[in-house]
């Protein structure tokens, strides 16, 4: 079962990498090194490819920006490789201790200053949530959000809610993460969103089948080009060490286009719930085998990291209108260790890895 789980993700595995200021005149090199990295994995797995990165990592001298640039490019994965480790072992102390040595380096080595940035915040965070929970006990409760006058109300409909979606009253602006099966009758002032999972598997029939049953399209992607009748969407801070999920996505980006507004969130569950799925919209996701399934979840998990992606909600939970909700207030309400517990829990995927 070892070797199995290992071999499906190694496989899987797709390196990371930064774009800096030599990048485009080194660009064949730094190619060559990623296509090194993804091959050492995938073909040799974790046990050795951890062994010959390591290895030639500290072989490397420090007598160029160049030297420099491999360098950081190799490290970052061996950092990425251990957090995917942990992870999926559910080594919550272990994974954190990772990412906060993955900050650090970030910090001190990296030119991007997405990186940096994310690497900063993802380290008050934990210093604000998790240090506290996790090693004095203390529980840090989110019991107060921020009010002002809002002027619209904002429906969010997400992946797993339990119930058949109904538009009702038609002075809210509907929001959706995933596209609603053929059963549901779409509002006319509907939003969808698509991530880059779904964006790009969708067939162009597909794609205007949907721009004629949504008013808006908005697309979260970074390597596809979207062109109209689909929008580009904005994204808030991340990068290769963390960045946040759909909802908290969903949310940067309606901010900055309307004002003042109080929503209702209904179907995010932050992955704790053994269904991630429900039958409500459309994915192909759900429709695979039970180990696929759960390892394309911990794929998308650990890409984007599921702790940075709660602590951050947890954050920005208190600057914005909440109205119910109270399925997903609860869950935000839990500490760290709490939230990452009823996660492992859920997911049934257990990957593992040997070192």
């Amino acid at each position: 079962m070892q070797n199995k789980n290992n071999e499906r993700m190694s496989k899987k595995y797709l390196e990371i990498y930064e774009v800096w200021q030599l990048y485009e005149k080194y660009k064949i090199i730094i190619r060559f090194e990623k296509f090194l990295i993804r091959n050492t994995v995938r073909l040799l797995g974790y046990r050795i490819a951890i062994l010959l990165i390591r290895w030639v990592e500290k072989k490397i001298p420090l007598n160029s920006k160049l030297q420099k640039y491999i360098k950081y490019i190799l490290k970052i994965n061996l950092y990425k490789i251990y957090s995917n480790i942990a992870l999926g072992t559910k080594n919550l102390k272990e994974y954190i201790k990772i990412k906060k040595e993955w900050a650090a380096y970030s910090i001190d080595e990296s030119e991007d200053t997405d990186c940096i940035e994310t690497s900063k915040l993802y380290l008050n965070l934990i210093k604000k949530y998790c240090d506290s929970s996790l090693h004095k006990n203390q529980k840090k409760r989110i019991d107060s959000y921020a009010h002002g006058k809002p002027v619209r109300e904002i429906y969010i409909y997400g992946p797993n809610s339990t119930k058949n979606f109904i538009a009702g009253r038609n002075d809210r602006i509907f929001c959706f993460s995933k596209p609603l099966t053929n059963k549901n009758k779409i509002p006319g002032n509907s939003i969808l969103f698509l991530n880059s999972y779904t964006f790009q598997r969708l067939s162009m029939e597909s794609k205007n089948e949907l721009s004629q049953k949504y008013k808006k399209i908005f697309v979260h992607c970074k390597v596809s080009c979207i062109k109209k009748p689909f929008i580009q969407a904005d994204f808030p801070l991340g990068s290769n060490i963390a960045s946040p999920m759909g909802l908290m996505r969903i949310i940067y980006c309606l901010k900055r286009k309307y004002k003042n507004i109080k929503y209702e969130i209904d179907g995010f569950d932050l992955y704790t719930s053994k269904q991630a799925y429900s039958g409500h919209i459309l994915t192909d996701v759900k429709y695979k085998e039970e180990n696929e399934r759960e390892l394309v979840l911990f794929q998308s998990l650990a890409f984007h990291d599921p702790l940075f992606n709660f602590l951050y909600m947890k954050e920005e939970f208190k600057k914005i209108n909440i109205l119910k909700s109270q399925n997903l207030r609860k869950i935000i309400k839990k500490t760290p260790d709490q939230y990452m517990e009823l996660l492992f829990n859920a997911r049934k995927y257990e990957p593992e890895f040997t070192v």
